[in-house]
C-alpha cells in the first residue's frame, strides 16, 4: 500500500473502530473516510477491504456511461466508451487504490448526465440530481470546483450565445442558465475562505472559536446570497422548487459528513467550508509533483495516445451539441489542471475520463464503418490495453511506470513477517519507529504497541530506522534483519515535455533509442547515487533481549 493511501486506510480505521475522525483537508473530504469505516465495519479492515469502496466506484463508472450516455453517443458509442472506461490505464489503476479520484470520476459522470438531461428535457428533477453529483463531490474532494467552475463555464457559454442571438432568453438557453446559477448558488458558501483572507483570517485556524465564529456567519451570509439570487433568476418558475430541494440536499449530506455524522459540527464544519479552498489554494504556489505543465499531454502520450487521437478526430462532430460539450469539458479540466501547482498522476484521470467519452462513438464508427482509419486505431488500441496491463495487471510493481507516485516497496510485507515473528517472541516490547518511516508502516502496524520517536525506546525490542544509522545501534547490541525499500519515487525527466529533452531526442541518436526502450518496456539506467529523488529505504534491527 502506498503511501497516501496507507494514512486514509488508518484514518478510516480510527473512525471505524474508535469513532475518531476530524476533517483534515490535507487528506480532502470525509466521504472516503466514512466509506472505508462502513466497509471496516460490514467486513474487517485489510488491504484488501480498504480498496473495496474505490473498486466498486470505478465498475460502477463503466455501466453508467454505457447507459446513461447511449442516448447521445449512440448504442455502440456508449459500450465502446464504457469499454474504455473499464481498461483505461489511468481508470483502473486507480480503481484499485485507495484515494479520492475514483469517486468524483463517478460523481463526474452523475454531473455531466443530469447537466445534458436537464438542458435536453428541462425537468426540474435533473437539477435535484445534478445537485447530487456536486454535493457528493464537494464532500470528496476539492477539484469539485474545477469540474463545477468549468461546467458551470461551459453552461454560461451557452447561454450567452443563445442570447445573443436572439436577444431573449430562449428555453433551452435558459436551462443552460438554470445549470449555471444552480452551479454557482450551491457552491457559493464553499468560497468562504476567500472572504475570510481578505480580512486577514487565517482559514486554516479551525479550532480558534473565534475563527468559527466569523467562517460560520460568512457561509450563512453567502447561503443567503445564493438564496437571493436563486430567488430572483427562478422567480415563480417550477425549477425554484426543485432548486430548495437541490440545496437541501447538497447542504444535508456536507452538515452530515464534515460535521462527522453531527459529532463534531463546529470545527468539522469550519474545516470544510474554509479550510478546504484555504489549504489548496496555498498548495498552488508549493508546486508539488512535476514542474512540466505538459505533464498531462506527456502522460496521455505514453499510455494513452489514441484518445488523444480520437479527441481530434471527435471534432468532425462538433455541430452536435453533446460532442461540444464534452469537448469543451475537456479542455477546460486539461487546462485548470495543467495551470494548477500541484500535477499528480492521479489526476490524470479527470481528463481521461470525457476523453473516453469522446472516443466512444469515433472508435464505434471507425470498425462498424471498415474504415482504413482502423489500420491505426487497432495498434493504437492495442498499446492502450497494454498499458493497462502493465499498470495494474499481476505484475504491477515496477517503479519505473509514470503512473505510480510515492509508491510502496515490493518487499514491506517481507519486512512485516520478520516484525510479526519477534512479537510474537516478545508481544509486550514496543516497536521504535523513526517518524521519517512512519508511512505505511503506521497502518501495517495499527494493532501493534509502536513508538513513533526519533527518541531512544529502552524497552524496544525492534527498531525501524534508516539505513545511514544501522553501525551506531550494532554498536549497541542491535541486530540487522534486512534492509527495505519502503517507498518508490518516479523519475519523472523521462517523459516530460520539455525543450530540452525534445532537443535532446530531435538531436542524439543514443538519447532517443533509450526513450524508445522507455516507451515501449519501461526499461531505464540503473539508478545511481546521483540521481533524485532516491528510494526511501529503511533497517529493520532487532534485540533478542530488550531491558
Amino acid at each position: 500500500m502506498s503511501h497516501d493511501e496507507s494514512l486514509h486506510a488508518l484514518y478510516s480505521w480510527y473512525l471505524a473502530s474508535a469513532f475518531h475522525y476530524e476533517h483534515d483537508p490535507m487528506m480532502h473530504g470525509p466521504l472516503l473516510f466514512h466509506l472505508n469505516a462502513l466497509v471496516y465495519a460490514l467486513f474487517g479492515a485489510t488491504d484488501f477491504t480498504a480498496r473495496l469502496a474505490p473498486a466498486l466506484a470505478g465498475t460502477a463508472c463503466v455501466p453508467f456511461a454505457a447507459v446513461g450516455f447511449r442516448r447521445w453517443l449512440g448504442k455502440s458509442g456508449a459500450l465502446t466508451a464504457a469499454a474504455l472506461i473499464a481498461v483505461s490505464p489511468g481508470l483502473l489503476y486507480y480503481s484499485r487504490y485507495l484515494r479520492n479520484d475514483i469517486y468524483i470520476s463517478l460523481f463526474s459522470l452523475i454531473l455531466l448526465w443530469a447537466a445534458l438531461r436537464y438542458r435536453e428535457t428541462g425537468t426540474p428533477k435533473y437539477l435535484i440530481r445534478l445537485s447530487l453529483g456536486l454535493a457528493l463531490s464537494f464532500a470528496c474532494k476539492e477539484v469539485a470546483f474545477i469540474h463545477g467552475t468549468v461546467l458551470g463555464a461551459v453552461a454560461v457559454l451557452f447561454a450567452g450565445i443563445g442570447f445573443r442571438k436572439s436577444r431573449t432568453l430562449a428555453c433551452a438557453d435558459m436551462r443552460w442558465g438554470d445549470i449555471a446559477v444552480t452551479l454557482l448558488t450551491l457552491a457559493l458558501p464553499f468560497a468562504t475562505a476567500l472572504p475570510l483572507t481578505l480580512i486577514g483570517a487565517d482559514p486554516l485556524a479551525t479550532r480558534n472559536p473565534a475563527l468559527q465564529r466569523i467562517a460560520l456567519t460568512t457561509a450563512l451570509s453567502l447561503s443567503s446570497v445564493s438564496w437571493l439570487i436563486a430567488a430572483l433568476w427562478f422567480k415563480d418558475r417550477p425549477a425554484f422548487a426543485a432548486w430548495i430541494k437541490a440545496f437541501s440536499l447538497f447542504w444535508g449530506i456536507q452538515i452530515l459528513l464534515y460535521s462527522t455524522l453531527l459529532s463534531n459540527p463546529a470545527q468539522g464544519l469550519t474545516s470544510g467550508i474554509a479550510a478546504g479552498l484555504g489549504y489548496w489554494l496555498a498548495q498552488h504556489e508549493v508546486q508539488r509533483g512535476a514542474s512540466d505543465p505538459l505533464f498531462y499531454i506527456s502522460l496521455l502520450l505514453l499510455y494513452t495516445p489514441l484518445l488523444l487521437i480520437t479527441f481530434f478526430l471527435s471534432l468532425r462532430r462538433i455541430r452536435e451539441p453533446t460532442t461540444l460539450v464534452l469537448c469543451l469539458y475537456t479542455l477546460g479540466n486539461l487546462l485548470i489542471y495543467s495551470f494548477a501547482g500541484e500535477r499528480m498522476p492521479w489526476l490524470l484521470i479527470h481528463i481521461t475520463l470525457p476523453l473516453c467519452l469522446l472516443a466512444g462513438p469515433v472508435l464505434a464508427a471507425a470498425f462498424e464503418a471498415r474504415t482504413r482509419l482502423r489500420l491505426l486505431l487497432t495498434p493504437l488500441l492495442l498499446h492502450l490495453i497494454l498499458n493497462s496491463f502493465r499498470a495494474a495487471g499481476p505484475l504491477a510493481e515496477s517503479p519505473n511506470e509514470p503512473l505510480f507516485y510515492a509508491h510502496a516497496g515490493p518487499h514491506i510485507k517481507t519486512a512485516l513477517r520478520i516484525l510479526d515473528a519477534r512479537h510474537q517472541h516478545a508481544p509486550d516490547a514496543p516497536v521504535h519507529i523513526d517518524p521519517d518511516y512512519t508511512w505505511p508502516l503506521a497502518w501495517y502496524l495499527r494493532g501493534y504497541p509502536v513508538h513513533f520517536s526519533p527518541l531512544p525506546v529502552p524497552e524496544a525490542a525492534v527498531r525501524i530506522t534508516g539505513p545511514d544509522r544501522e553501525a551506531l545501534y550494532r554498536e549497541q547490541g542491535w541486530t540487522p534483519r534486512g534492509e527495505f525499500e519502503l517507498i518508490h519515487w518516479p523519475r519523472q525527466h523521462w517523459h516530460a515535455l520539455t525543450v530540452d529533452n525534445v532537443s535532446k531526442l530531435a538531436t542524439r541518436p543514443r538519447v532517443r533509442r533509450k526513450f524508445i526502450r522507455f516507451y515501449l518496456f519501461r526499461e531505464l539506467p540503473p539508478l545511481t547515487p546521483a540521481d533524485f529523488p532516491q528510494p526511501v529505504r529503511f533497517m529493520l534491527l532487532t534485540r533478542e533481549d530488550p531491558p
